[in-house]
Parts: structure tokens; sequence; C-alpha cells
């Protein structure tokens, strides 16, 4: 069986651990897990990851609440939030190059 859920995280986990006690990574980490999925994380991991990479850009803010993939419940774990797709999203557009939301920011700074 393929897919994701609760073992198959745990289970990419410990491979990751595994190669980390090896030397073969500095540091380990995930992606776009939210508060939930990093908890699930903390009930097996002897390693806790030092990042959370998501996308998060100027564009997020119309998500409110969810824009943030629990930034604040990462930095209180001690886990590093690292942006990913800064000046990407939305997918298949120059919205965050050439869009009026940063165009307009663009004009104030």
């Amino acid at each position: 069986k393929t897919g994701g859920g609760k073992a198959a995280r745990h289970a990419s986990w410990r491979a990751l651990e595994e190669f980390l006690a090896m030397g073969r990574a500095r540091s380990i980490g995930v992606s776009h897990y939210c508060k939930r999925h990093l908890q699930e994380l903390f009930e097996v991991a002897k390693v806790k990851p030092a990042a959370n990479q998501v996308e998060y850009h100027i564009g997020m803010g119309s998500a409110g609440p969810n824009a943030t993939d629990d930034k604040a419940f990462c930095e209180k774990a001690g886990i590093k939030y690292l942006s990913f797709s800064t000046l990407c999203g939305p997918c298949g557009t120059r919205e965050l190059l050439t869009g009026p939301l940063v165009t307009s920011v663009g004009r104030l700074h």
C-alpha cells in the first residue's frame, strides 16, 4: 500500500532519523506539516524536526488564520519555520511578481 497517513509519516520520519544517525544528514525536517501532523510526529520522534518548510508569501494573507500552517506552534516548539515559493504562488501565474498587491507594496517602499 502506498499513500500518506499517520503511519506513513511515522515510517518516513524513522528513516530520516536513521540517515541522521549514520551521519548522512546534518539535520532533518518536514514540509507542509500542520500542528496535528507535528503532534503526531512527536509521538515517535527521537529527534525534533529542525524545520517545517511551507508555502508562505504575501498573497497568503487572504487565507486568514490558515495562511501560516501553524507558524506560532512551530516557533513555540523550537522548529524553524521556512518559507518556500515566496515569489511563485498562486501556481501558474506571475501574480507575486507583477500583480497589484505586490506592485502597490513596491510603490510604497
